[in-house]
């Protein structure tokens, strides 16, 4: 604590004036104290005594307590009485004031503290950025985060969401790489790599959740850390039915730990659809067959829009006293519906602008009366998208599966040729290698159906290595 002393002169002027009044014997008379000094000054107390015959007298006695700037000045009256110019004295107290400016002489050095930012953006780059509706699309994602910050990143948090209508990737088609070093399966820096839920159905949402430590060797400033898979559109609806955010989230923490830093692109991603016509033809043709009663019956689908169509089912009526006798195609059923038969046909995929053509035999009596196919589109979803009214009044069906009822004349005469030929080659007693090489050469001479497997799967079996 410092205590300052101050010391100097001060210049000051005081004195009395003495004015005789209107009355004899009554002098009007005046105090003044001037401040001549550099200081300000505090008058404290004024006194002003008078010279009588026995004494002195007290005529005044003030304690202003006035503070009187430089060349200011204070005064006081008073009366006083008396036959002659009367003789006063006058004591004065003032006290000089002062204020010290206290200085410290020294110097500061400042130095400036650098603290790190943690701090990273995340973009999503999705390839192409639109497919067609109701069609299915091969996509490229990628998800590129960025240290933009000055600290560095110890561990990373990576949640990214897959809107349903697509079919996301398998764990091990994810793939994380941090700089050069793909890190996807090392246990030194991966936690967590997960799909939630774990199935591949695109009925419903997916989330890739990625949890990566030990990251602080490699996560420096400016570094670069890539997610990227494989997804696959599967007939995502138009947009006019529904938008497919695509949202991903990081959390983020520097190697000391304390808050996560959380980051969201600017713009929540988007996966665009664009609309696209499905346009379908059905063709029929019934023509007379090689024998009597034996009709060739042809149906041809055609997709002729710019998108695959899935699980199409063909359904085809069978006039009541006609049955099948061949057809072109393995999966098929053919219903009984009371007297009636109905031939259904599925077909797994047709892509865009290709046909397909079922070709199919019936025998009977009579003419065989034409009907108009019913082609149904399931969808990815499986169930029937349309059903005629038909359908849903018909009795309990009875479903047979893969079978033909009957064999024309003409086809049983050719199948009782082929089986002779085979007969004759085994009385040859040929090896087992060229038995399996002539029943292979002729597959397309038999008809279709679980026998003609099962025929094949023979000739595989005697071949011997």
């Amino acid at each position: 604590m410092i205590n300052p002393e101050v010391r100097g002169l001060t210049d000051s002027m005081s004195g009395i004036d003495r004015d005789e009044g209107s009355q004899p014997g009554m002098w009007d008379c005046s105090v003044e104290f001037i401040n001549e000094s550099e200081f300000q000054v505090r008058i404290e107390n004024v006194k002003v005594l008078h010279k009588i015959t026995t004494g002195t007298e007290n005529v005044v006695s003030q304690a202003p307590n006035r503070l009187l700037n430089p060349e200011q000045s204070w005064d006081f009256d008073f009366q006083v009485e008396s036959k002659d110019v009367p003789e006063l004295s006058s004591s004065i107290e003032f006290t000089p004031l002062f204020v010290a400016l206290t200085r410290v002489v020294g110097e500061i050095n400042k130095e400036s503290t650098v603290y790190p930012v943690l701090r990273a953006s995340i973009n999503k780059s999705i390839n192409p950025p639109e497919v067609d509706a109701y069609a299915n699309t091969d996509m490229v994602i990628e998800n590129i985060i960025v240290n933009n910050g000055t600290s560095i990143i110890g561990a990373i948090n990576i949640l990214d969401e897959i809107p349903q209508d697509f079919v996301p990737p398998l764990i091990n088609q994810v793939k994380v790489t941090l700089g050069n070093i793909d890190i996807s399966s090392r246990t030194d820096f991966t936690k967590k790599l997960e799909l939630a839920p774990s199935d591949q159905s695109p009925d419903s949402k997916h989330q890739i959740i990625i949890e990566l430590f030990n990251l602080s060797n490699e996560f420096i400033q400016d570094a670069k850390l890539i997610v990227s898979y494989p997804l696959k559109a599967r007939n995502p609806r138009p947009p006019t039915e529904m938008l497919y955010k695509t949202p991903v989230k990081i959390e983020i923490n520097s190697p000391v730990e304390g808050n996560l830093f959380t980051k969201s692109p600017d713009i929540e991603p988007e996966i665009k659809v664009k609309y696209v016509k499905r346009k379908l033809k059905t063709l029929k043709s019934i023509k007379p067959g090689m024998s009597e009663g034996e009709f060739s019956i042809s149906v041809r689908i055609q997709n002729k829009g710019n998108v695959e169509l899935e699980n199409i089912i063909v359904k085809d009526k069978i006039p009541r006293g006609f049955d099948l006798t061949n057809i072109n195609i393995d999966d098929y059923n053919v219903v009984k519906i009371g007297e009636e038969s109905e031939l259904q046909v599925k077909i797994a995929e047709l892509k865009g602008n290709e046909s397909l053509s079922l070709n199919y035999s019936c025998s009977g009596q009579g003419g065989y009366p034409r009907y108009e196919p019913e082609i149904i589109v399931q969808g990815r979803e499986g169930s029937e998208l349309t059903q005629s009214s038909d359908n849903q009044a018909r009795t309990p069906a009875q479903t047979v599966k893969g079978s033909i009822t009957s064999i024309s004349t003409e086809k049983s005469a050719l199948i009782n040729d082929l089986f002779s030929n085979v007969f004759k080659k085994i009385d040859q007693t040929i090896t087992g290698n060229a038995l399996s090489a002539f029943i292979e050469d002729m597959r397309d001479q038999f008809p279709p159906g679980p026998i003609l497997h099962q025929f094949m799967q023979f000739a595989k079996d005697i071949k011997t290595d």
